[in-house]
């Protein structure tokens, strides 16, 4: 197939996307209070994810409807990654 792409093409032979096994998922920027505080329900109360989410989401009153707002990784003192592959 490759072959036939730079046989007949005048442009790139081909594209190659990379990532992670199963596709990279960002973290939601916002999410709506009343799904933030169904998913903290249901959530393992003894579990440091709670804190982690309390930690990195503040809750932004200003919008229509309330949201919760990721904040940025610049205000974290914490090796990023590690937090987001606990998120």
């Amino acid at each position: 197939m490759l072959y036939r792409c730079k046989k007949e093409s005048i442009g790139p032979a081909f594209i190659c996307l990379l990532g992670h096994k199963y596709g990279y998922r960002p973290l939601p920027a916002t999410i709506e209070q009343h799904e933030f505080e169904t998913l903290r329900k249901h959530l393992d109360k003894s579990k440091d994810v709670l804190k982690l989410l309390d930690a990195y989401y503040r809750l932004d009153m200003n919008a229509i409807p309330p949201e919760y707002v990721l904040k940025h990784k610049e205000d974290s003192n914490k090796n990023w990654q590690v937090i987001f592959q606990l998120l």
